[in-house]
């Protein structure tokens, strides 16, 4: 199954690959193939471009030299990226078979997002939805919203109701509601938190930040800043746990 940012490209994210990302049922297999077929496989300190994948379980591959137009392949387990693999194809398929479809590819990237850790992998992973978000138009639907998965549904209304995303905050409620949601003992909301919430709603402080900045040719030099207003670190955020 192709993935990452081909796939959100093959769906309309504006976005350019740096490599080709599959989903494969058994990484070892797959790689053994592609040896076989004169693919090179690279490990990865030979990598030459920071690679947010470095550190999880995969392997690269460098395309045959008789085969420049090919990109190089990094193979990743199904199992690791939320997706529900099925080895059978259909008996008619096209390139279009190994794509997957918008709300499964949606679903796995919110999943594996909740899932991680800070740092540059969750970042990447934000980034791969924000993609679908901003530039796919039938994202922002309200139909849309029926085709997730009901435990992800809360994630993409808070998303439609303006909440401010990629967030350490954000992630930590989302997390909790996805939880409540599988326990069922949450209810579906337009949105799961008051707009009041600035740790959420970040539009209003971001702005007052913004305001805050000199122009490049301005004597700073009267400025007087509040300190505590100005600086501001998610990462010592430390929420209070979502009350239902």
């Amino acid at each position: 199954m192709v993935w990452f940012e081909d796939a959100v490209r093959y769906h309309g994210g504006r976005v350019v690959p740096h490599a080709l990302h599959l989903l494969v049922p058994n990484i070892e297999e797959a790689a053994d193939v592609l040896v076989k077929n004169d693919w090179t496989l690279i490990t990865p300190e030979q990598k030459k471009i920071v690679d947010p994948f470095a550190h999880t379980v995969q392997r690269c591959l460098r395309p045959p030299k008789l085969a420049p137009m090919l990109e190089t392949t990094i193979l990743l387990p199904a199992m690791d990226w939320n997706w529900n693999w099925n080895c059978s194809l259909p008996e008619k398929c096209d390139a279009s078979t190994f794509f997957p479809p918008l709300p499964q590819l949606l679903d796995a990237l919110i999943d594996s997002e909740l899932d991680l850790p800070p740092g540059i992998l969750r970042l990447h992973i934000s980034c791969m939805i924000g993609y679908l978000h901003d530039y796919i138009p039938y994202v922002k639907t309200r139909k849309f919203v029926q085709e997730l998965r009901y435990d992800n549904r809360q994630y993409h209304l808070d998303w439609l109701a303006g909440m401010s995303t990629a967030t350490n905050s954000f992630i930590k409620h989302q997390r909790a509601i996805r939880d409540a949601l599988r326990q069922g003992i949450y209810q579906l909301q337009e949105c799961s938190a008051s707009s009041d919430n600035e740790k959420l709603f970040m539009g209003e402080t971001m702005a007052r930040l913004a305001a805050k900045q000199p122009h490049p040719y301005e004597d700073v030099s009267e400025i007087k800043e509040d300190e505590e207003e100005y600086v501001y670190d998610l990462s010592k955020y430390n929420p209070k746990d979502i009350q239902f």
